[in-house]
C-alpha cells in the first residue's frame, strides 16, 4: 500500500509541474520555441518529486529514492546549462578536457554511499 501512496504521490508532484510549466508556454512566459531549451526542467522536477514521495509515511529518505532523486536534479541543472548556453563551451569538449574530474566525483559519490550503508548497519 505504500508503494502505492508513493506512487501516486510521485505522479501527482510530476503533474503539477507539468501543468505549471503549460500554464507557463499558455501565458507566453516560456515561449513554444525554446522547448529545446527548457526540457530539463522536466528532469529536475521529476527529481524533485522523487524526493517528495520518497518522504512519504516514514519522515526520512531511503537511499533508493534520495540517489536517483539528486542525480535527476543534477543532470537536469547540468544539461540546463547548456541547454540555454550558460555554459558556451561544448559539452563534448568539456568531456574531454575534465573527465577525470567527473570521474573522481562519482567515484566518491559511491565511497560516500558506500560509507553511509556500512554506518547504518552498525548503528542498527
Amino acid at each position: 500500500m505504500k508503494a502505492r501512496l508513493r506512487f501516486l504521490i510521485f505522479l501527482g508532484f510530476e503533474t503539477l509541474f507539468c501543468g505549471i510549466v503549460y500554464l507557463m508556454m499558455r501565458a507566453n512566459i516560456i515561449a513554444f520555441s525554446q522547448w529545446k531549451e527548457t526540457w530539463p526542467i522536466f528532469a529536475t522536477f521529476s527529481g524533485i518529486a522523487l524526493l517528495v514521495s520518497g518522504l512519504v509515511g516514514t519522515k526520512k529518505i531511503s537511499l533508493s529514492f534520495l540517489v536517483p532523486a539528486i542525480a535527476l536534479i543534477v543532470l537536469g541543472l547540468f544539461f540546463m546549462f547548456f541547454s540555454t548556453d550558460v555554459f558556451t563551451i561544448p559539452i563534448g569538449e568539456l568531456f574531454r578536457k575534465w573527465w577525470w574530474v567527473l570521474l573522481l566525483l562519482a567515484l566518491l559519490i559511491l565511497a560516500v554511499i558506500y560509507a553511509y550503508k556500512k554506518l547504518g548497519k552498525k548503528n542498527h
